[in-house]
């Protein structure tokens, strides 16, 4: 048997960057724990890994103990990061911020236009922690949307002023395809397509490899 293995496989960089952190923090942490606020990634193996370097998982921030936390790739709730850093204030833990940059980057664009009353719609999968913690910065209200009947179901009030983000790894076509549909019921619509390079890359290469097998 054949095995195509894509040239992009593996660790995404801004993933990457979050284990190299982590990594790190477990060397220097003087005797301190070391705990991440949920799952760094979501790559079982990985967490196995770090799990053997003594890295702990809190699942809430009042379930940190003291010593460093390292805040997820995914990023956290502003509310969750504000109370980390009164902590840290008071000397009680350390923070290395693992946030990946393009994960950052939409908190931005939120942070741009949710205060000049733009409502955010975010599409993205419930429950996922990129998307909860982006909601986190639309000061005038959000909702997350995963498919073509989700955004049908948006009201008229919704979609009077609008912006339309993306979860960093969302499915490019999809992105496509409800902006579109969108554009034609909303009023005042901005679009900011913020599904990070690496995802549709991989994705491009996945349609690639698929048409060859």
């Amino acid at each position: 048997m054949k095995v195509i293995v894509a040239k992009t496989a593996g660790f995404c960089w801004g993933v990457k960057r979050a284990m190299d952190a982590v990594l790190e923090a477990s060397v220097r942490n003087d005797g301190r724990a070391v705990q991440t606020l949920g799952p760094l990634i979501h790559n079982p193996q990985a967490l196995d890994l770090i799990g053997k370097r003594g890295v702990a998982v809190a699942e809430a921030p009042d379930k940190l103990g003291g010593g460093t936390v390292v805040i997820r790739a995914h990023g956290i709730p502003i509310q969750d990061l504000r109370g980390l850093k009164e902590r840290a204030a008071r000397g009680e833990l350390k923070i290395v911020n693992a946030t990946c940059p393009e994960v950052a980057k939409v908190h931005s664009k939120i942070k741009k236009w949710s205060p000049k009353g733009y409502f955010t719609v975010i599409l993205g999968s419930h429950g996922h922690a990129e998307s909860v913690a982006h909601r986190s910065f639309a000061e005038h209200g959000s909702i997350i949307v995963s498919s073509q009947a989700e955004a049908d179901a948006l009201t008229e009030e919704q979609l009077r002023k609008v912006l339309i983000v993306a979860q960093t790894t969302f499915t490019v076509k999809d992105f496509e395809e409800i902006s579109e549909y969108l554009r034609s019921r909303a009023v005042d619509m901005v679009a900011e397509n913020t599904i990070c390079e690496d995802t549709w890359r991989r994705q491009a290469e996945a349609r690639e490899i698929a048409a060859k097998v």
